[in-house]
Parts: C-alpha cells; structure tokens; sequence
C-alpha cells in the first residue's frame, strides 16, 4: 500500500479525495484558504477502500501553489489555474498539452539526491 511505501505525508493529516470529475480552482481555493497546505491522493470514487491513486502536497504562498515531494523539497510553483490544470492532468481526470510538457521538461527531469 502507497502510505507504507512512501512515508508520512509532509501536511498531515492527508486528504482522500474520491472523484471521476475534474476538480477546480473554486475547490483548491477553499482548500488552501481553510488549510494554508495539504497533503490529498486523488482517487476514482468508487473501487477498494485501500485503491490507489495520486499523491500532491500543496502549500499557498504569495506567488501562488507551491508542489512539494513527500520529504518537503518544492518542486514547482503555479498559479491556481495551474496548479488544477497540473492536478488534473496528472490524476488522468483531464489532459492538458501544457501540463504535459511541463511534466516532461521539468518536474519529471529533476535530480534526486
């Protein structure tokens, strides 16, 4: 199971987000306005109670939503437009060519220490 692999979430307590919808800026907005950062793996809204799916750990800040991975390193800052269009595309909700590329020449080509 993901939560044993990977560790604890950096913004605790994690978020599981059980929708086929796209989200959108008006849920993110809210989100980060309760939570100032969270941590939410976005799965299908229906299957096992232990299915898979796709972690993101967000924080606000005054350019905009900053990505982090599990151990807290940012990865990317976007604005809300953005920072939905990443999420999703990257949970297979809706392709975006511009989230594509910016997976495909940044996020995914950074150097692990």
């Amino acid at each position: 199971m993901a939560f044993a692999t990977f560790g604890p979430v950096p913004f605790p307590p994690l978020q599981l987000i059980d929708r086929d919808l796209p989200i959108d800026g008006n849920w993110l907005t809210e989100l980060l306005a309760e939570r100032q950062q969270a941590s939410f793996l976005v799965r299908s809204a229906a299957g096992n109670v232990k299915r898979g799916g796709y972690f993101f750990h967000v924080r606000k800040t005054p350019d905009g939503v900053q990505f982090v991975e599990f151990a807290g390193v940012a990865v990317v800052t976007l604005t809300i437009s953005d920072a939905v269009n990443l999420i999703n595309h990257a949970s297979g909700r809706k392709f975006n060519s511009e989230m594509l590329l910016l997976c495909q020449q940044a996020i995914n080509l950074r150097q692990d220490d």
